[in-house]
């Protein structure tokens, strides 16, 4: 299509017209007849399904947006690529930290009404309440296990991962723990909370 369409443009351009032999033309629509019969193997061919819109990158067909979004792979190459413009070693994933960031936003889940009345920083816990791991985010990293201290914690109320990681960098004090060079280790958990999700990541210090 687009070899015909340069030559019908080229052709206006220079102020001709374009003329085909009835032989020209004949052998024309059986090159397109072979070529539209064609499949390549088992490769569907796309051009030759009125469904298809060439103006689409077929890319589009294979990846889904939100893969960018959502899931430890995608928090980490966004959380990576920020630090690497502030000239910063990259984190890694930390299971413990992963473990206390669910233990924390399933404690807020259970009580987010009881802290919401009791205006308490959403960071800190009340042994009195459902789902208490620790008082604070250090001693919540040291039930789950952490090998090196838990330096800091972040909270979101977004749908996706990236967007709350993103919500942290945009914000002054949220992204100081995320862009401290002594970080090296990032755990992080979502869960549903009515029509919203609660984010939760923990970052890290070997000490």
């Amino acid at each position: 299509m687009l070899c015909i369409g340069w030559v019908a443009l080229g052709a206006m351009a220079c102020g001709q017209a374009i003329q085909e032999s009835p032989e020209a033309a004949a052998g024309a629509e059986e090159e397109a007849a072979q070529k539209a019969t064609s499949t390549g193997g088992d490769r569907p061919n796309r051009t030759a399904n009125a469904d298809f819109n060439p103006s689409v990158p077929a890319v589009w067909d294979v990846t889904d947006p939100k893969g960018e979004l959502e899931g430890r792979e995608a928090l980490l190459d966004y959380l990576n690529d920020v630090r690497a413009r502030h000239n910063l070693e990259p984190v890694t994933w930390d299971d413990a930290l992963e473990k206390a960031a669910l233990s924390h936003a399933e404690y807020i889940i259970k009580n987010k009404e009881a802290i919401d009345a009791s205006g308490v920083s959403i960071h800190l816990e009340d042994e009195s309440l459902p789902g208490y791991t620790g008082e604070t985010y250090v001693t919540r990293g040291e039930f789950v296990g952490y090998s090196g201290v838990c330096t800091g914690e972040v909270v979101a109320f977004k749908p996706t991962a990236v967007g709350a990681a993103r919500s942290w960098v945009e914000s002054l004090y949220h992204r100081f723990p995320l862009l401290d060079a002594a970080v090296v280790h990032v755990g992080y958990a979502e869960l549903q909370l009515g029509d919203v999700k609660v984010n939760v990541m923990e970052v890290g210090s070997r000490d």
